[in-house]
């Protein structure tokens, strides 16, 4: 059997990685950032500065989901653009479980999409099959080690992974304030 969220939890797994290596290359550039800083105090004193307001409203819940959405959205379509095995190109879809009505996002590559169909119609036609699970082992092993050598590649590929990433933890960190006691007694955090 699939696992249905591999896809996303690779994806997670790539930001995290990223949000590593970006940390350790942040707290080498801090020096220089600080020297930059007290040059701009200098020129904020000149009667010359403008003044910035920067005002920042309040985010939904659900703004925040679906700005997390997007960005995954742009992620998966320039790796697709870039990928070249149509097999390893990733579809999102809303979809709700077997008994239930609940949409949830998942997001496949097409190699799971088709094993699923194709377990599917052995079932309808009552023919057993069964997803070599080895395959499926090795495409998924295949699958990871393409999109870490694209995103490695490609400064706009990694910057959309990086941008899905941020969103996502945006999304997930309000989650756990609004809903601490489960989703159904979210309520706005005091």
């Amino acid at each position: 059997m699939l696992s249905r969220g591999f896809v996303s939890t690779l994806a997670v797994v790539l930001v995290c990685m990223l949000q590593t290596a970006s940390a350790q290359e942040s707290e080498q550039d801090s020096s220089s950032i600080i020297e930059q800083d007290s040059s701009d105090t200098v020129e904020q004193d000149s009667p010359d500065a403008i003044d910035e307001i920067i005002v920042q409203g309040e985010m939904t819940l659900s703004r925040l989901r679906h700005r997390a959405d997007a960005k995954e959205d742009v992620f998966y379509e320039l790796f697709n653009a870039i990928n070249d095995d149509d097999e390893f190109d990733v579809r999102c879809v809303d979809e709700a479980p077997i008994g239930s009505r609940v949409k949830k996002r998942v997001c496949k590559a097409n190699f799971e999409i088709e094993a699923s169909a194709e377990e599917a119609r052995g079932i309808r036609l009552g023919i057993p099959t069964q997803t070599a699970f080895g395959e499926m082992t090795q495409k998924q092993a295949a699958f990871q080690e393409r999109m870490e050598v694209l995103v490695n590649e490609n400064p706009q590929l990694l910057k959309a992974l990086t941008e899905f990433g941020d969103a996502k933890s945006d999304y997930e960190s309000e989650k756990e304030k609004w809903c601490s006691g489960g989703l159904l007694t979210c309520s706005k955090p005091e």
